[in-house]
């Protein structure tokens, strides 16, 4: 039931320090509407539900904090979506911190585009040392047409937002991807399907988070990267469902002959099959 503007989902396991900081931040955020924050603690063994307990009893505005025991990102984000209240929905990974203007930018954002479905904001790096992977500092808007295949990395998951009504015509996310389950990608996995359902979406700038992901430059890049392909493969081998076999194919091709890199189609190539050899029915993603 959507009954509020924005609904705001944090999904988290084991925050740790970094938690607090998060507070700290959406504490400062400058919203005169209604609000609703969702809190997932992501079956933690540390003490991130009695901070987000914390948090919650002090806060300015509605607060849940919720417990799933499934593992991955993408369970977690479909427990508070089940709960969210918002036409929009707004999602950071617990590693991101919002400006004060997060709020204000993306209700702009989907007030001025009656037809946006979905869309991801600027990433920043928290401090200038660390690596900018995961980060993006672009500051042009790139968008994307209904029905228009979109590319990996246009949308990620520490600073996303989706209209409720998309969320619903797309299908939830697939526990099967996202930070704790196999494969990562869970954030392109289902923009993919709202594309197909009519939805566009895109980039854009104004809506930013500073990433404290704590990764050196060189700081175990590579297997990051890897990590990301490997993802990248499940969600290619899923898509080929919807998008058909033909298009993926030239899409992965059109990648390896940008980057020249082997190992990044190899590991594309590993996530597909793994996907393939994992996969159980589940008609409803």
């Amino acid at each position: 039931m959507t009954d509020i503007e924005l609904s705001f989902i944090l999904c988290v396991k084991n925050g740790g320090p970094r938690l607090k900081n998060v507070f700290q931040y959406m504490g400062k955020l400058e919203w005169d509407g209604d609000l609703q924050i969702i809190l997932v603690d992501n079956n933690s063994t540390d003490d991130t539900y009695a901070i987000m307990q914390s948090f919650a009893r002090d806060a300015w505005c509605d607060v849940e904090v919720i417990r799933v025991s499934i593992p991955g990102n993408g369970a977690g984000r479909n427990a508070a979506i089940s709960k969210a209240r918002g036409r929009v929905i707004l999602f950071i990974d617990g590693d991101c911190y919002p400006e004060s203007g997060f709020l204000r930018e993306w209700y702009k954002i989907f007030k001025e585009n009656d037809d946006l479905g979905y869309g991801s904001g600027k990433i920043l790096k928290f401090r200038p040392e660390q690596s900018s992977i995961g980060c993006r500092d672009s500051e042009e808007i790139e968008l994307r047409k209904p029905h228009q295949f979109v590319p990996r990395g246009l949308i990620q998951g520490s600073n996303m937002a989706f209209r409720a009504s998309c969320l619903a015509d797309a299908g939830p996310f697939d526990p099967q991807f996202g930070a704790g389950a196999e494969f990562a990608g869970e954030e392109w996995e289902v923009v993919l399907r709202a594309s197909k359902k009519g939805w566009g979406g895109g980039y854009f700038p104004g809506p930013t988070v500073l990433h404290d992901h704590g990764r050196a430059p060189g700081m175990d890049e590579a297997r990051h990267m890897r990590s990301y392909d490997y993802g990248a493969g499940a969600v290619y081998a899923k898509a080929t469902r919807a998008w058909g076999f033909p298009r993926i194919l030239r899409t992965v091709l059109g990648e390896f002959r940008r980057s020249r890199d082997l190992g990044q189609l190899m590991a594309v190539l590993q996530g597909a099959a793994a996907y393939v050899l994992r996969q159980r029915p589940n008609p409803s993603v």
